[in-house]
């Protein structure tokens, strides 16, 4: 379905009614009536310039889409808008995927730092741990649907966190895919995630490795924010577990 035909749906909807959007891919979209969107497998992509979804209406409810950005986040320090709510607009969310920032929602549109894509690399052991840094301006958790993969500390307190992956019970000659899931009140943000498993070495060596960490100018950035300014000690206690 192309971009007109479903912007004229919505405009052609009834407010307070039920629009279901066949599964596949889709421009930007703007709901600017009450209505309740609901989408198994679609995905709303942004351009970069215009966000995936503008919602410009009370009583606005999403379920079960994707929404993310086309192109590259090149020369940006944060990704591009892909949700964008108007002021005094407080929509509900449902199963509500993102790849991308989000701007007028109270708690989501603060500074976040993720990773745009965790490679794990090559591994060559039956186990392995990983570490990375992200910033949440809010409390939640992290979830995978990775088989094998779970964290030392899945609750997440706002803040600069330090956190802890294991892998483990892998087979050579075989891949690893899927999303680490940042699961807040009202949405899932997803960072990709990669790696492949080699011949296991004779003698392996299970080591800590570091997948990202915050640019220092944003760190100083993310230290300045209200929201993020106090450093999460929980997190940070990760590096002392085993």
């Amino acid at each position: 379905m192309a971009l007109p035909s479903l912007q004229s749906l919505v405009a052609k909807a009834q407010p307070g009614t039920t629009l279901r959007i066949p599964a596949g891919d889709y421009g930007p979209l703007v709901i600017d009536k009450p209505l309740k969107v609901e989408g198994a497998g679609v995905c709303f992509w942004g351009d970069g310039t215009e966000p995936a979804l503008a919602v410009r209406s009370k009583d606005v409810v999403l379920r079960e889409v994707f929404l993310r950005y086309a192109g590259s986040r090149a020369n940006r320090a944060a990704p591009p808008i892909v949700l964008a709510v108007a002021a005094g607009n407080g929509p509900q969310f449902q199963n509500v995927r993102i790849q991308g920032s989000v701007s007028g929602l109270a708690g989501e549109s603060e500074p976040w730092w993720l990773p745009d894509f965790l490679n794990l690399g090559e591994l060559n052991t039956p186990k392995a741990l990983f570490t990375l840094e992200i910033a949440v301006p809010v409390n939640c958790r992290l979830a995978t649907r990775i088989s094998g993969l779970d964290f030392d500390l899945p609750a997440l307190v706002r803040g600069i966190c330090q956190v802890r992956l294991r892998v483990r019970d892998l087979t050579p000659d075989s891949v690893i895919a899927g999303y680490v899931e940042v699961v807040s009140q009202q949405l899932v943000r997803l960072m990709p995630l990669i790696g492949r498993v080699t011949a296991f070495t004779k003698t392996p060596v299970l080591a800590v490795t570091c997948l990202a960490r915050i640019p220092p100018d944003q760190r100083a950035q993310f230290a300045r924010s209200p929201a993020l300014k106090e450093t999460n000690q929980h997190q940070k206690g990760a590096n002392h577990t085993s």
